[in-house]
């Protein structure tokens, strides 16, 4: 595998558990059907272009117990460098608990565990994973408290120091997206080359509706690349060239946690090989369809699977 990438930020455990026609009211309780436990975060990109066979390494911590070797062992078994994971002594792994709806929608409960405990020291003790990387993706932002705004910064300013490319995810803001969280990211994609935020999240961030008007919000900022995740409508993505839209493959939604991680992997896929914009999105749609529709113990499609997928719907 000569062609690498990075990957930054939160890697946890993740519980899922689905379907539920309605969330239980407190003091009740409630039955489904489904549970698994697997490596959730970054863990999700990290499987994913390894099965795609991109040589991948992560720069991220674990839990000093059980449940961070047993993410690790997951990892290496996939072949991803785990050289750059350190465990944090004394602190349990962080876990997000997922409970699904039955048309695919989520909701999380994350205790943050040793997530609190990545910050730029440790991430700058591992600068030669993006040093040897062709691209760099930081996700997870609002899970990581002791990075931060000013650690995510100087991070961007290291990796663009070894020109090197950033994409930049920042998920969900726990904390409701004050005023505050939403003037730092806008600081933030100044610094980027790619975004690739959420419908929801791109509406929190800019205060607009339809994703045109997200969109040109935020290419205002990060002007290389604003790629959106728009979920059943599949994605859509900004650049100097004007907006281009890839509708999403018709699937029946199985488990869609990890959905946008997935499609970032595929984003960078793209970026390896110097796709056009329009079949980067198309391979990305593909890419988190095949992941949704089955079940994650036959783990994620390799390349030839998606392009097989592709094939089908030419």
């Amino acid at each position: 595998m000569s062609r690498r990438v990075c990957v930054i930020g939160n890697l946890n455990a993740d519980l899922v558990l689905y379907p539920f026609e309605d969330f239980p009211t407190w003091g009740s309780e409630v039955i489904t059907s489904y549970m698994d436990w697997r490596p959730g975060g970054i863990g999700n990109v990290l499987l994913c272009l390894a099965r795609l066979g991109i040589g991948v390494s992560a720069i991220a911590n674990v839990g000093d117990d059980a449940i961070g070797q047993e993410l690790l062992s997951i990892l290496e078994e996939a072949g991803i460098d785990t050289s750059h994971i350190e465990p944090s002594p004394d602190a349990q792994t962080g876990i997000s608990v997922c409970l699904g709806r039955e048309d695919g929608e989520r909701a999380f409960v994350t205790q943050l565990g040793h997530l609190r405990h990545l910050d730029i020291d440790l991430v700058l003790r591992h600068g030669e994973a993006w040093k040897g990387a062709q691209c760099v993706l930081i996700s997870g932002y609002f899970l990581l408290p002791s990075l931060g705004f000013a650690g995510t910064e100087r991070l961007i300013e290291e990796v663009h120091a070894e020109g090197k490319g950033v994409l930049f995810d920042t998920g969900w803001d726990v904390n409701g997206w004050p005023e505050r969280s939403v003037e730092e990211v806008m600081q933030l994609l100044e610094r980027v080359d790619i975004f690739v935020p959420s419908l929801n999240e791109a509406q929190a961030l800019t205060g607009e509706t339809s994703p045109e008007g997200c969109l040109e919000s935020l290419f205002a900022h990060c002007s290389r690349c604003v790629i959106m995740k728009l979920g059943e409508a599949g994605s859509i993505a900004r650049t100097k060239d004007g907006i281009f839209r890839q509708p999403a493959f018709p699937v029946l939604p199985l488990d869609t946690t990890g959905a946008g991680d997935c499609f970032n992997a595929g984003v960078m896929l793209g970026l390896l090989n110097n796709w056009e914009i329009f079949n980067m999105l198309r391979f990305a749609n593909a890419l988190a369809a095949i992941v949704i529709s089955r079940p994650r113990e036959d783990g994620c499609p390799t390349l030839r699977e998606v392009e097989e997928y592709l094939d089908r719907w030419r």
